[in-house]
């Protein structure tokens, strides 16, 4: 069985797709919860934040100071401007799209009913709901497809 390594630049990708998941997700806030849960040194995770922060996948929000602390943690959480993601669903009676954000918040749905497509009339259907969903400047980080039967 062949070995496959992980050069630098597969673990830094993997490491920023842990951080976001668990963001995404709710399970960690904070950059102490994140290096807790995955075992990466704070500085590592302060960098992986800033850089999701640059990007315009993450914000950092300044919760009050509460009574009896000197200071309070910086919360961390998905932006509202981070790339959305798509989906479609085909089956032999509807075709339906939908725009959801990085925390599988369902943004706007579309369905429509289908009858007797051809490949031409589907595509051109798919094609219609997506622009019609999908803001003008709207940034998509994945889209994924599903289609049931055979067409």
């Amino acid at each position: 069985m062949p070995h496959r390594g992980s050069n630098h630049q597969t673990v830094k990708q993997l490491n920023r797709g842990l951080v976001l998941k668990l963001i995404s997700t709710g399970i960690c806030q904070t950059r102490v919860a994140l290096a807790r849960q995955t075992r990466m040194s704070k500085m590592t995770i302060t960098n992986i934040i800033a850089e999701l922060v640059e990007s315009g996948y993450l914000e950092e929000s300044y919760p009050p100071l509460l009574p009896g602390k000197r200071r309070n943690v910086i919360e961390i959480d998905i932006s509202p401007h981070a790339p959305k993601i798509l989906g479609v669903y085909v089956s032999r009676s509807k075709c339906a799209v939908v725009l959801m954000d990085l925390k599988m918040q369902c943004l706007k749905y579309l369905v429509e009913t289908l009858s007797n497509e051809t490949a031409d009339t589907l595509t051109q259907r798919i094609v219609r709901l997506l622009r019609e969903i999908l803001p003008v400047k709207e940034r998509v980080i994945g889209i994924g497809v599903s289609i049931i039967g055979h067409y």
